[in-house]
């Protein structure tokens, strides 16, 4: 079973379990005839649990915020795109002349080009690595900022709107 769909299957009986343990409340809240009848102050649970669900990721990647922050982040980035595009299409053209001439070239040429090759390959692929890693970092820096403050403006408008529980839906 794959992580997305057991993320979504543990959302679904975390959700279930949330509306039937309201339901359960809701009933063991209800007054019995044979006792007094239950104030609103003393009544915990008024009416049946609400359950919201929401894709976090989502939701802080299409705010203002987000967008502009992801935006600036990918323009930083883009000279290091262009850097890898180049050495890839280095590689390419190296790869390329020795399919072409490996053949017609001596032993020391041929060796010489499989050395540049091997160098372009470790050279890009460090260069991807790194470039991946800072992206990751910068990225999750800024979820991490705009999430803080969307879940804190989730908080406010569940518990002013009745929510019990809000499942996040995200592919995290």
């Amino acid at each position: 079973m794959n992580r997305k769909l057991q993320a979504r299957l543990f959302a679904l009986t975390l959700a279930l379990s949330a509306l039937a343990y309201g339901q359960t409340a809701a009933k063991a809240a209800a007054p019995t005839p044979a006792s007094k009848p239950a104030t609103a102050a003393a009544d915990p649970v008024a009416g049946p649990t609400k359950i919201g669900v929401i894709n976090i990721q989502a939701a802080i990647i299409l705010t203002n915020e987000g967008q502009r922050d992801i935006g600036v982040l990918n323009t930083k980035f883009d000279p290091r795109r262009a850097e890898l595009e180049n050495m890839s299409k280095e590689l390419e053209g190296l790869q390329k002349q020795l399919d072409t001439q490996g053949d017609k070239l001596n032993d020391e040429a041929r060796a010489n080009l499989v050395k540049q090759i091997e160098a372009k390959k470790k050279s890009g692929q460090r260069l991807q690595e790194d470039a991946t890693a800072d992206y990751e970092a910068q990225s999750n820096e800024i979820m991490q900022r705009i999430g803080n403050k969307l879940y804190a403006t989730l908080d406010k408008y569940a518990k002013a709107n009745g929510y019990g529980l809000i499942v996040n839906f995200s592919d995290q």
